[in-house]
This record gives structure tokens, sequence and C-alpha cells, in this order.
């Protein structure tokens, strides 16, 4: 089923699913939606776009952490909304509980790109409210249950701050789904820290993301993969793909010379930094003797302490640990 939004929405059709499991399923591959984009343009975090790829198609599974870390979040979403709007005193509402339905929003023109709404930001005015940055005009909410890690990258502790790239490309997807000229994303940071910013539409950057999406759509039709990158995101998905070997052999591509060597190189380079900390470690346990802290001639200073280890699968042992001490003195 599909119709028009809400009436404070222009331009995109959404489509109806009875359940949520089934509204999971046609968000897994039905097209591309704004959890998928940090992994196509290559800012994720925790997925790559090969394993986007081999999910889309039905390969691969998300990974247990994974889908603990989205169900927290979808647990957690409509006291993230709640906070919002206590925080900015505008008015959010929920499209699902609008439209009685779980339901997904599809780009008119480019109908691959599609949206599942957290909630949107009515232009309607309220006392103190915080103001709209188009007054008139509905907003997105982009709602995120964030790892602590995503503290430092989200920069101050200040509202209307610059919120992490990873979110702002998902964010400009919704824009551009739905028509609108703005948004906010509101985050949750290790169940702790609060945080919510205002983000203006895009062109330009919602241009790009149309043909990088277009772009990794083709891909699929063609049944053909993106090269790995250097993440556990790419190592885990080719572990699930090729388990085991069939003895069998095969020819690399010219392109694997590069690879080879890079893959040489990079192991030698940590050869010989092992080497090299080993001897200046060593140099130091030498110098430090039986002392307990060192200290160099700035202040900064070394304990080289006697620890224990408890017998578990490994024998009981004493040794002791060079460790560098943060600060001087």
């Amino acid at each position: 089923m599909a119709e028009t939004l809400p009436a404070f929405l222009n331009g995109p059709v959404i489509e109806h699913f009875p359940t949520r499991a089934a509204w999971l399923e046609a968000r897994r591959g039905y097209g591309i939606g704004s959890s998928d984009v940090p992994a196509i343009v290559g800012v994720s975090r925790f997925q790559s776009a090969l394993a986007l790829y081999h999910e889309k198609l039905g390969v691969t599974r998300p990974s247990p952490a994974y889908e603990e870390h989205a169900r927290w979040g979808q647990i957690l979403e409509e006291p993230i909304a709640q906070r919002y709007a206590e925080e900015t005193k505008r008015t959010v509402e929920n499209p699902n509980a609008v439209i009685g339905q779980w339901s997904i929003a599809r780009h008119p023109q480019h109908p691959h790109m599609i949206a599942s709404v957290d909630r949107f930001v009515l232009p309607n005015v309220r006392e103190g409210m915080q103001p709209l940055p188009l007054p008139g005009e509905f907003g997105v909410l982009e709602i995120k249950n964030a790892h602590l890690m995503m503290r430092d990258e989200w920069v101050g502790e200040e509202a209307n701050n610059e919120p992490p790239v990873e979110y702002q490309v998902q964010l400009q997807h919704q824009l551009a789904v739905t028509g609108a000229r703005w948004g906010s994303i509101a985050a949750l940071i290790g169940g702790v820290i609060f945080v919510w910013a205002d983000v203006a539409r895009d062109e330009a950057l919602i241009e790009r993301l149309v043909d990088m999406e277009t772009a990794f759509m083709r891909r699929l039709e063609l049944r053909d993969p993106p090269l790995a990158d250097g993440s556990e995101s790419s190592r885990e998905v080719l572990r699930q793909l090729y388990p085991k070997d069939t003895g069998t052999s095969v020819v690399l591509p010219p392109e694997a010379f590069d690879w080879h060597h890079a893959f040489q190189d990079a192991k030698d380079r940590k050869r010989q930094a092992k080497t090299d900390e080993d001897l200046a470690g060593n140099r130091l346990r030498q110098a430090i003797g039986d002392a307990t802290i060192a200290f160099l001639p700035d202040g900064t200073a070394y304990t080289y302490k006697l620890q224990s280890r408890k017998e578990t699968v490994q024998p009981a042992a004493e040794f002791r640990v060079l460790r560098l001490k943060k600060g001087k003195g």
C-alpha cells in the first residue's frame, strides 16, 4: 500500500507494513536507508561497504553486537525523543503513530532511497521554544543511542554544535527523501550525556549521496562487490564468506602485486617497530635497575613495579611491568 505522507510533508510516497518484523525485513532489502549511508560513503565505524553489500543480498546477517545495539536504539528512541522535546520545547511527532502502521518513505525520483523517519519536528510555535532554523517548516529528527566513544567526536558540550559526520550523512539522506530543508540530531551518549544539534539541508552533499547510493545499488544489481577495506567488519564478512579452503588454486589479478607489497611492507614495519620497542624497553629496564620509579631530566616518570598473576590456564607467575606515567613528576 502506498500513499502520500501526512499533510505537513510533500513529495515522497510512504509504504505501510503491518508488523515491525515485516518493516525491518523491508528495510534490510528494499533499498538504501539512512543507517546504510555511513558504510557506503566510508565513514561508519561499525560496518564496511563490503559487509553492507553482502547483507543486502541476504548472504550474511549483521553481527549479534550490531543487532543488539540496534535493538537498544529502538527501545531508547522514545525516551530520547521526549528528552529532545523537553530540552527544546519543540513539538515532535512519531510518523508511525500518525499513520498507525510501520512505514517507509521512498524518494519520488530515486526510489532506491528510503527513509524510516524517527520523528518529525512540527512547525507550530510554543512558549519558550528553541527557535526553528526555518520558521513555519517541519524538520526531521534523527535519534541516536550513541556509544560513549562518540563523546569526543561531538564537538563541545553545548547544543547546536557539530555532530559527527557519520550522523550528518544519515540526516542528509533523510532530508533528501522527505524534502525537508532542515533537521535535528538528538543523541544519548553512553547512556548519560544528552546532546542535540540543528543541521541545514546541504544540496551539494545530497547530490553526492545520491550518486554514491545509486552506484552502490548498481553494484548490487551487477553482483559486483566493493573492495574490502582494512576494517574488522570486512575481515568478519570474509570469514563468513570463506570459512574453509577448497584445496584448489587461483591466479591473482595484476593489482594483487600492490596488495602483496603493501602487506609485506606493513609486516616489516610492524616487526621493526617491535624490535625498536624491545630494544628501548630493555635499555630503560637496565637503567632503572631495582628502583620502583625513575625520572627523565624533564620530569617524565616511568614505574617498574612487581606484579603477580594468579594461576589460570597459565601457571602462576610474577613479572614486572614497565609503564609510562602520564604527566610529569
